[in-house]
Formats: structure tokens, C-alpha cells, sequence
């Protein structure tokens, strides 16, 4: 049966008050929690849902303001495999309610054709469409098909009328497909022919829409790490020129959680990484563009803590909140919000506020130090002031004793030779993200015997850690062996 998630837009984007320029705290109001199912107590016995593929809605409409008659074959890689799974479709930047469906799944073969005999339907309590309220999400029935890791998987969604602004998650770094607008129902298609255009926007690796997750049933000793970021997480790679995609790898799955789940599974250790980035999001303010997502205050419950099997989130951001609001943004011809410029205090008001949400719901959390950006074309992220404030960030992260875990990152990637930049061979073209090489340096960085895995021992009956103020040792200080290092 399919059950609705209870988070509303409205309680997903509360606003976020700043204090007047200049002043040194922030205050807002939490955005409300979205109840999982199976988070109540259920012993150690069985299995239960937990995330092998997830993409944080960004926005509503950007990369297309509406969708008609036609299907989507979307194409996702999960990082966990299973028998028994279940969909999750959001109409969270919906102004109206909006229906979907038929929906099926299959694994991808070439291109927008799948493999015929993997092809399954997805029902909604037993129906093949769905209805979904403006700013919900909702989960399918539970399908029986077979989810293999790192086998690219279509997920196709037919729009039988028109949706306008339909909600997305941007930048995909995977190719995906449509049908022409008015083609009708391509669900159950297996030769892929009728998916004729590709998703791609403007030299922009876009096609993720409406889908927000992919669980799977696993043993109560599997969970979940949710990455949570900005376009760091997200994996875009840039060229020089800052505003396009190097497109060179897109479809490889090279982003940083995709080499972290490498290493997780080659040691046999049982935890689905799941991505929650957005490109352009920031802690503090919405993105400054429409594609970046509401902030990380507002999204935090719905995108992290929501996740099935969650166990840790790994925070790696602030530095959007820096280029787009630190005090020389006024020299630019474009005027960043955060008007006066955005300072350490606040930033470390808002990881603070990310941590105790964390520990309030018995989730672990760890951060991620901000990499350098010394020489990137956009002077405010680049510039002696922009490293400056990075650097008052990076101290507090490293030496604070509120998280469970601190991951150098700007340890791991940084030049030695100029530690307001990234190292040459990790750069990815713009100086401020990441070639593949880079990507797994940062993956590198995580020490991984000390990640948290869904607790199942004698007598325990809960599916994920005890709050974290009432078990919490010694932070978990994570540093490259060859870090040289400028810990002040």
C-alpha cells in the first residue's frame, strides 16, 4: 500500500531568517520531519526498507516549465542491490496536485532500451497511476524485481496531461531519456525507440524528474549514509568558463559518494551511500539560482534524515555560502544575496543547528572540512578574503567536539605547494570541483571502520542509533596519512 509522506512545501520551506548584515548569529525555524516508514521499534529480526539510490529534489521547471503527454525513462544507478523495492515520486516544487503513471522498472540495456524480461510495473495501492498533492511525496507499492548495484536501472514515468513546473533534481551526470511531447505511454516499452530525445538542457546533464528514491528490503544490519551537499556531493565537474558541464564523464559514476560506495563494498562493509547534493545549494540561503535548491536548514529533514536506514549524514558545505555572500560580493555585477556578507559565526550557527537536528533524531553526523577554491574565475569564491573565511570555517570544524566525526577534505585535495588551491591533478577545469581523480581523494578521505552501521545487537530494538548527547565517545577526527597540515 502506498504510503504518503506527511511533509507539506510549506513545512519544507520555511523561511529562513538572517540576522541584519554583519551580525554574528542566525536564526530560523526547523523545517518539520518526514516520518519513514518502519522507524518505529521492530527488533532486530527481518529486514526492512533502506536507500540504494536517492537524488534531492533541486527545483520546479528550470530545465523545462512543463512536461505533456509523453514518457520518461530515467536512468539511475543504485547502490544497493535487492529483491523487493519500492519508488519514491515527490511533486515537491508542485503548485497543484499532479498525477503520474504508469510507471516501470527495468534494467537498462543500451541507451533508452532496457532489458525485456527485467521489465516490471510499479502500482500505487494496486492502481498504475498516482495522484500526488502539491508538496508531497509518495511511495509505490512493493515491487519484486531485482535491483543489482552499480547496474544502471530505467525508471520510466509517463505524464498523461500537462504538468508545468515539474519538479526535478538538475544536474544528473547521467544521460537519460524522453518521449516527443503528445507521444502518449511508452512505459512497457522495451527497444527504447519511441525515446528520442535525450535530457540533456543546454549543455546541462539534466532529466531526473519526479523521481526521488529507489529502496530496497535488506537485513536490519544494512543502513544507509546520506552525503549531503552542494555541487561537491552532487559530482558536477566544470570547464574554465565556470557556467558549462564538462559532460567528458558523464554516465561513469565518478562522484565522490560513488567511490566511497566502492571502497564500502569491496570491504564488505553493509552501507548504502546515498547522494543528497545539490548544485549551488548553501547552508544558510536558498540558492542563489532556482536550480540550487532551498537551504540546507530547510531541506535537512526531508533529504537526510528521512532517508530509509538512515544511520550517518556527512556534511560537506559552506562554500557556496562564502562565494555567493562573503563581504567582496558587491564588487561583482551580479548582487549575491546575504547582502552585507555572510561571516564564520554565522556559518557555525548553522552547522550547529545541523547537528543537534541530527542528534534529536538518533543519526549521527559528521563534517566535511571546505575544500580550497584559490583562482576560480568568480573572484568571491576565489579570492584572499573568500580563502580567509574558509579557512576561520575549517578551524572550527576541526577542532569542535559537537559532531561525531570531522573528514579533512581540504587536507586530502589541496596543493601543497599553494593550500588556497586544489591540487592540479584533482582539478576538474574551474578550480573549485573536481576531476575524477579528485572525486576519489575525497572519497579516500573517509575512514570507513568507524562509519555507523545499523545497530542489531542483543536485545536492541531500534532501527538506527541511540541519540547521539546520550552515547557519544571522542570525535572521530578524519585526516589523509600524508595531510601536512595546516591545522591552525
Amino acid at each position: 500500500m502506498a504510503r504518503r509522506a506527511r511533509a507539506t512545501a510549506l513545512a519544507l520551506l520555511m523561511a529562513v531568517a538572517l540576522v541584519a548584515p554583519g551580525a554574528a548569529s542566525v536564526t530560523w525555524q526547523p523545517a518539520a520531519a518526514t516520518s519513514t516508514p518502519d522507524s518505529a521499534n521492530a527488533g532486530c529480526a527481518g529486514r526492512h526498507w533502506v536507500g540504494s539510490w536517492a537524488a534531492a529534489p533541486s527545483d520546479g521547471g528550470v530545465s523545462r516549465p512543463a512536461l505533456a503527454e509523453q514518457s520518461l525513462r530515467m536512468i539511475v544507478t543504485p547502490h544497493l542491490s535487492g529483491s523487493r523495492l519500492r519508488i519514491r515520486l515527490t511533486n515537491r516544487f508542485g503548485k497543484t496536485p499532479i498525477t503520474l503513471g504508469p510507471v516501470t522498472i527495468a534494467r537498462q540495456k543500451d541507451g533508452p532500451s532496457v532489458v525485456a524480461g527485467s521489465l516490471r510495473p510499479v502500482t500505487f495501492d494496486g492502481r498504475p497511476t498516482v495522484t500526488i498533492p502539491a508538496g508531497e511525496d509518495v511511495f509505490s507499492d512493493t515491487v519484486s524485481a531485482r535491483l543489482r548495484s552499480f547496474s544502471p536501472t530505467a525508471v520510466t514515468v509517463v505524464v498523461p496531461d500537462v504538468i508545468t513546473s515539474p519538479t526535478e533534481h538538475y544536474i544528473t551526470r547521467q544521460t537519460s531519456y524522453l518521449s516527443p511531447v503528445g507521444s502518449g505511454d511508452h512505459a512497457a516499452d522495451s527497444d527504447g525507440g519511441a525515446f528520442t530525445e535525450t535530457s540533456g538542457v543546454n549543455g546541462a546533464s539534466t532529466g531526473w524528474y519526479f523521481l526521488a528514491g529507489i529502496d530496497v528490503r535488506a537485513p536490519r544490519s544494512t543502513g544507509s549514509i546520506v552525503t549531503f551537499g552542494d555541487s561537491i556531493t552532487d559530482g558536477f565537474q566544470g570547464n574554465s568558463d565556470v557556467v558549462s558541464e564538462d559532460l567528458a564523464t558523464v554516465d561513469r559514476n565518478v562522484r565522490y559518494p560513488d567511490f566511497l560506495q566502492r571502497r564500502l563494498d569491496r570491504r564488505g562493509i553493509t552501507l548504502s551511500v546515498l547522494n543528497a547534493g545539490i548544485g549551488g545549494n548553501r547552508i544558510l540561503a536558498d540558492g542563489l539560482q532556482s536550480q540550487g535548491g532551498p537551504s540546507a536548514l530547510k531541506r535537512y529533514a526531508i533529504d537526510a534524515l528521512s532517508q530509509a536506514g538512515v544511520t550517518e549524514v556527512v556534511v560537506v558545505e559552506g562554500i557556496n555560502d562564502i562565494g555567493q555572500g562573503h563581504a567582496g560580493m558587491n564588487d561583482l555585477p551580479v548582487t549575491y544575496s546575504l547582502e552585507g556578507g555572510v561571516t564564520a559565526e554565522q556559518l557555525i550557527d548553522g552547522y550547529r543547528w545541523l547537528i543537534r537536528r541530527s542528534h534529536r533524531a538518533g543519526v549521527r553526523i559528521s563534517l566535511g572540512t571546505i575544500a580550497p577554491s584559490g583562482g576560480m574565475i568568480v573572484p568571491t569564491y576565489g579570492n584572499e578574503s573568500a580563502d580567509d573565511l574558509r579557512r576561520e570555517v575549517n578551524r572550527w570544524i576541526r577542532f569542535q567536539n559537537l559532531s561525531d566525526g570531522v573528514i579533512d577534505f581540504d587536507a586530502a585535495v589541496r596543493d601543497p605547494h599553494d593550500s588556497s588551491r586544489i591540487r592540479p591533478r584533482y582539478d576538474g577545469g574551474d578550480r573549485l570541483h573536481f576531476s575524477p581523480a579528485g572525486n576519489r581523494a575525497l572519497a579516500s578521505a573517509v575512514t570507513l571502520s568507524r562509519l555507523t552501521r545499523a545497530t542489531c545487537g542483543e536485545g536492541s530494538t531500534s532501527r538506527s542509533p541511540q541519540p547521539a548527547q546520550a552515547r557519544r565517545g571522542p570525535v572521530q577526527r578524519d585526516r589523509p596519512r600524508d595531510a601536512v597540515a595546516d591545522l591552525q
